[in-house]
Formats: C-alpha cells, structure tokens, sequence
C-alpha cells in the first residue's frame, strides 16, 4: 500500500501495518468463536512495540466490532471489553512508563482550541487514487496516501453494489468510509487519530487503517460474485476514475510535484484493464488459471506506484552517509578511548539531531517524541534550539558544560579536501581554555577539565535558594575550576 512506500524508512512505524491484519483476525474470532487469545496477544504487542499506531488502530477496532459484531450482544461486548482488560494488563509495562513520560512532555503540547474546518477541498483527495502520487514535499505537507491498486479500487467500489451481501452491512460500510474520508479532511477529527497533535511531517498516518479497510471490503466484495448485475459497478467504477482523471489533469499546475500527465494516462489505462479482470471475476465459469495472470498485473500495478513515489524522494546518497559516519565515529571512537563513558560529548557537526544514537554516545541532542517539556524548557532557557519533539545543545557555555557534564568536545579542524563536517556553531571559549587531547583526519578532540560529575555536595541547604544566590553559586564553582 501506499503508506508502506512513503514511510518504508520508518521502519518502526511498519509494525503497525504488519500487525493489524492479525489483530484484526483476532477480533473476528472473538466476534464468531469467543476466542480472545488472538486478540489480546497481538495488540498487547502492537502496544508495547508502538503506543502511538497501538492508539489508533485502538480506534479501529471498536468501529470494525461495532460494524462487523451487528447485531450486537451483551455477551459479545463482554468479550470486548474483556479482551481490552487483558491487552491492558499485558502491556502494562510499557504502556505506564509511557504514559507518565507523556504527561510530563509531549502531552504538554495537545491542542486545546480546535478548528473546525477543513483542511482543504475532499475533492483533491481523488488525486491520491492514481499511482506513484507522492514526493518529498507530500512528506510535509501533503495529502492522505491511500494507493491501494486499481483492482482492488474497483472491487471496492463495486462492494456497495453487491445484493449478496445485507443492505445493513453495507450501508454501514459506507458510513464508516465516509468518516475516513471525512477524517482525512476535517481538522477536528485528523486531530482525533493524531492523540490531538498534528503530526510533525507525514501527515495522516491513519492512512494505513483506510487502506486495509479498502482491502477488507474489496475481498468481501469478491467472496460474493455478482454474476448478473454488473452495470451500475461499472458505471459507478468507470464514473470515479474519470472524476479522479478530472480534478488530477484540472489541478495538475498546483500538484506537479507529484502528478504528470504519464501518471494519469497510466491510471486510467491500468484502472480499465483492472475493470476487465474484475468483470472476469464475476463469471461462474471464471477459469482459476488466469488467477496468475492478475497477481502479475497487481504486482506491476503496484510496482509502478513504488518507482514513481521512491523516484521523488531525495535521499542522501551511500557515499555521502557512509564517510560522514565513518568520520563521525572514528573522532567519537577516539574520546570514547578516553574512559568517562558516562560523560557527555559534545560537537560543533551533526548530521542528525540523533547522531547520538547512530553512534552510540551520550550527548544532548535528540529528536523525540517523549521529550519531558521541563527539560526542553531549561534547555531553550539555555539559549538552546528547541522544539516539541527536538533539542540540539549548540549554544553552550563553560558554565552550561560543565553543569551538564560535557566531558569531551569534537570539533571541526581545517581540513578542507572532502571535509565531510559542516561546522554548526562555533565556540572560541572551547579552543582557548580546553585542552586538545586528540585529533582525527577531520576533526580536533577537546577534555573539558570544568566538567561536574553527576553529584556533588554541599554544606548548605539549597532547596530554597534564591535565583540571584543561584548566579553567585555558578559564579563560584567556576571559580574554584580555574
């Protein structure tokens, strides 16, 4: 699906798209044989692997029990519930922490006005039905990515039209696609699956969710052949993707960035040829052997989204990543000979805002979601660059090293020939009073000899401290460092 390609460096994300299908399974054996075991140890997983998808698949699972469980019962609720109690208790572990790590950070960040509006025209949605509808500037800001393939498009649409299946059913299918849609579009709900935070690039990440409800109602759909009936799908099928073909070619100025002319006569050509193997679908005396013959058009279907999206994203390139990385650890690996592992380093490049965990040091950049907000706040006080979900320490001091225990510092030297450092920030104090220790082919290693441990006494009370004694203090320590 398309979600899986405009995250696949998202690797832990991909859990979630993986695990759902068995949750699900889960959920339909609970529903038809009162089993929850499926259930409960697959979203206990999903839980503990990713609160944040485990949320909204979370949110799934009660609309597709409350559809797929009609009519209800008391006993079927009990085992729902129950099953949560479970999922809950099982999960605990990760799950508490968790919670009490977003209370104190990133939940400070919720959205407490709502707008209630739409975040564009639901019509421009349509574009993202053609394949390879994706770029770097869609990882933004962009649109729904809800590519599924054409065949599977129209066995979809062709679902609200099967009389095999109960009107009940399917009336209610529509209503809970129709608040997908609305999802994608309207603000207060786009909010709702996002925890009430609008994510920080890759919008919508629900999508995954809507595009395995595309796939459940499509393969329903063709449990049950319709045989007879088959000009109002056609109709319908044939009247969307020329909607779709409409507003692509009508918007096409505005969405060049992932939209061509080639994609949308390709669409419309593939959607055509997928209209012919789902009419062949129908047919009593269907011949099972052509079967091979539509894996291999919805393998190309989807293999052509892939290139076209992949094709648009910039990455760096191997040789580009593979020195810095080796630059960066060899100048890190040197301080780490050092000893002092428990003390931070600092330097004046990065790549990443999480080079600490590429390379394995302590230091104090991050990028992450569970950022306490009274840390990000001491740090911004610091003069510091810091977000919701980011910190980079670059604006040190003598004062703030030494308090925050940067030990060691690696710093940029004058090598100009294929230097892959790019100097962040620049700090004369580091140069005038540390002493070099060490230097690799592209970067001058520095010993903080200012650096505090991590505990230090003293002979007065300091919980009541005033902010002035506090500057005095500071005043002090550096002092008695000198």
């Amino acid at each position: 699906m398309a979600f899986s390609i405009a995250n696949q460096l998202n690797l832990f994300w991909l859990d979630a798209p993986i695990l759902l299908p068995l949750i699900i399974l889960g959920l339909d054996a609970l529903i038809d044989q009162n089993q929850i075991k499926i259930f409960v140890t697959t979203m206990s997983l999903m839980v503990i692997i990713n609160y944040y998808f485990a949320y909204m698949i979370g949110i799934f699972t009660l609309i597709y029990f409350l559809w797929r469980a009609s009519p209800l019962s008391w006993k079927k609720i009990f085992h729902y519930v129950q099953s949560w109690i479970y999922v809950l208790v099982f999960s605990a572990i990760a799950w508490m922490p968790i919670l009490w790590a977003l209370l104190h950070g990133k939940a400070q960040y919720t959205e407490n006005s709502i707008k209630w509006s739409f975040a564009y025209t639901p019509l421009k949605m349509l574009t993202k039905l053609m394949p390879g509808t994706f770029s770097f500037k869609q990882m933004s800001d962009g649109l729904p990515n809800i590519y599924v393939g054409m065949f599977v498009l129209m066995a979809f649409v062709a679902y609200f039209f099967n009389k095999n299946i109960g009107l009940k059913r399917r009336l209610g299918a529509l209503l809970i696609t129709a608040f997908f849609l609305l999802s994608f579009c309207f603000t207060p709900l786009n909010l709702f699956w996002h925890a009430m935070q609008f994510p920080w690039w890759y919008a919508y990440r629900f999508s995954f969710i809507f595009s395995f409800w595309v796939l459940i109602l499509a393969f329903e759909g063709l449990l049950h052949p319709i045989q007879e009936a088959l000009l109002k799908p056609i109709i319908a099928g044939l009247a969307l993707i020329s909607l779709v073909a409409y507003i692509s070619t009508k918007n096409l100025p505005k969405i060049s960035d992932f939209m061509t002319e080639n994609q949308i006569q390709f669409g419309v050509i593939i959607f055509i040829a997928a209209l012919v193997f789902w009419v062949g679908f129908q047919a009593k005396d269907f011949n099972p052997g052509l079967t091979p013959i539509l894996v291999c058009f919805m393998a190309l279907d989807l293999s052509v989204n892939a290139i076209w999206s992949l094709n648009r994203i910039s990455y760096v390139s191997q040789t580009e990543f593979a020195q810095y990385s080796s630059a960066a650890r060899n100048a890190i690996d040197q301080i780490k000979d050092q000893g002092h592992h428990f003390s931070r380093i600092g330097t004046n490049y990065s790549r990443t805002k999480n080079d600490p965990i590429q390379l394995d040091f302590n230091s104090g950049s991050s990028f992450n979601s569970n950022l306490e907000t009274n840390m990000l706040d001491m740090m911004s006080a610091l003069g510091q660059p810091t977000t919701s979900g980011n910190v980079t320490y670059m604006n040190g001091t003598l004062i703030s090293d030494a308090l925050l225990n940067f030990k060691y510092w690696s710093f940029v030297n004058n090598e100009t020939d294929h230097n892959p450092f790019s100097t962040k920030s620049v700090r004369h104090d580091v140069l005038k009073r540390y002493h070099q220790i060490g230097n690799t082919k592209y970067a001058d290693n520095y010993l903080n000899q200012y650096a505090l441990p991590l505990g230090l006494t003293t002979t007065h009370p300091v919980s009541n401290t005033k902010k002035l004694e506090i500057l005095c203090n500071i005043n002090l320590i550096y002092s008695k460092n000198q």
